[in-house]
């Protein structure tokens, strides 16, 4: 594989991680503000950089937390979220 190649490739990865993460990050602070999270951009960057790419893409299709959420994903969260938890 040619260098720059590979470099191409892994700069386009990290934006679509970044951009996922933001997806997510947007996600969870309009989830968490009415819980009375008491730093929903913190606590959700946390969220966000803890769980996986594929855990990612599964939360934004989340419409019940305590239904749809996987135990990894609950994990994250109580340790992001202790307060509301």
């Amino acid at each position: 594989m040619n260098g720059r190649f590979a470099i191409a490739i892994g700069a386009a990865m990290l934006f679509a991680t970044a951009a996922l993460a933001s997806e997510v990050t947007d996600k969870c602070v309009a989830d968490v503000t009415p819980l009375g999270s008491p730093d929903p951009e913190g606590q959700c960057a946390c969220f966000a950089e803890n769980i996986t790419e594929e855990q990612a893409k599964e939360y934004l299709e989340i419409t019940d937390w305590a239904a749809q959420a996987s135990d990894e994903m609950k994990e994250v969260g109580v340790m992001c979220f202790p307060e509301i938890n």
